[in-house]
């Protein structure tokens, strides 16, 4: 178990009236969902250089603090556009699967049980677009997401 994460969950109230709300990337999976998927994007061939460059130097702006996040992003969002919703939903699953199932940090599996054991009303909120955390959630078991 992941002391003292999980033993503070389970030494706590009880109840589906505590919220347990979790961020995806980088706190459910190690890394960046996106990443995922534009790297699928590239293998395959959909990915064209000049949308690569301008999602790089985004990428290296904001890094670099020339950016804000807002604007990263609205860049990365528009890398999924004119995308038809089934096909996403298709590619999210196959991601899954594939990729972005091996990147769960094993000690958020034992903090999520410990929640659970407790009763609690467990969500996923996440700048990550519904595609890319909806099936890591139904794999997970949670029911609540909030993706912005």
């Amino acid at each position: 178990m992941h002391e003292p994460l999980a033993k503070d969950v389970l030494s706590g109230p009880s109840g589906t009236q505590i919220a347990a709300i979790f961020d995806f990337d980088g706190t459910l999976i190690d890394g960046y969902s996106a990443g995922a998927f534009l790297k699928d994007r590239a293998r395959r061939g959909d990915l064209s250089l000049s949308e690569a460059t301008k999602l790089l130097r985004t990428g290296l702006d904001a890094r670099a603090g020339r950016a804000d996040f807002n604007h990263f992003m609205r860049v990365g969002v528009q890398a999924f556009r004119g995308h038809d919703a089934r096909n996403l939903d298709r590619l999210g699953k196959r991601l899954l699967q594939g990729t972005l199932g091996g990147l769960l940090f094993p000690e958020m599996l034992e903090i999520l049980g410990a929640h659970r054991r407790r009763g609690h009303t467990i969500a996923i909120a996440s700048s990550a677009l519904a595609f890319q955390v909806e099936p890591i959630a139904a794999e997970l078991g949670i029911e609540h997401i909030l993706c912005t």
